[in-house]
């Protein structure tokens, strides 16, 4: 019997299947890896916090143009923050964890205080 498979207009890597020989496997998974991270770099540019201790946040909206009737709708939101809070780091994580969590918008110093 054969199966005659058609190429979609898809990314070939959206295909991919790993097999089941180990060596195979972990080869497949490298290929399969590189591709996702060089095709999520092209896609998106990074940018890291700078090397410092100022205080950062930036959004970055990616918008999306659709066919039908060019109606520009918004795609993804990115964010990127850095903070510098001197306190213990299991107290910061938590009062982090529950402002995101709760989805409140309070300043951190009183959450970390209520952790200490």
């Amino acid at each position: 019997m054969h199966v005659h498979y058609t190429m979609k207009a898809q990314t070939s890597w959206l295909q991919a299947r790993l097999v089941v020989d180990p060596v195979a496997m972990r080869h497949g998974y490298e290929w399969l890896s590189d591709r996702i991270y060089h095709a999520a770099a092209t896609a998106k540019k990074f940018h890291r916090p700078q090397p410092s201790v100022i205080d950062a946040a930036g959004l970055t909206l990616h918008t999306w143009e659709a066919d039908d009737d060019r109606t520009v709708t918004i795609a993804a939101m990115e964010t990127h923050s850095q903070h510098t809070i001197l306190h213990n780091f299991e107290a910061v994580s938590n009062a982090m964890r529950t402002c995101m969590g709760d989805g409140r918008n309070s300043p951190i110093f009183s959450e970390v205080q209520s952790y200490m």
